[in-house]
């Protein structure tokens, strides 16, 4: 199975990087959520889906945060945006 991952923007509100950790968490949340994609995290229907905008829930950074570190709880916390609600309905993404 192939994946393609494309984020364009990610915002990431209440929390100043420098160009360097940016860059280091983008690197950290693209690897760690492909690890999660071609492990099985989601319903092969869910990969085919196309997500303009997602809301993730909120994370709680500690004051110590390393950018490798951040990277990968924004991964757990964007794929959670994307899955279904126990409802049905779907997660968080529009």
């Amino acid at each position: 199975m192939s994946i393609n991952l494309h984020i364009e923007t990610l915002l990431l509100e209440g929390l100043e990087l420098s160009r360097a950790q940016a860059e280091r968490v983008r690197a950290a949340l693209t690897s760690e959520l492909s690890r999660l994609l071609e492990t099985g995290a989601l319903e092969p229907e869910q990969l085919q889906a196309v997500v303009s905008r997602l809301e993730a829930p909120p994370l709680a950074v500690s004051t110590n945060w390393a950018p490798e570190q951040l990277g990968a709880q924004l991964a757990t916390s964007v794929l959670s945006g994307i899955q279904p609600t126990s409802g049905g309905a779907g997660g968080g993404a529009r």
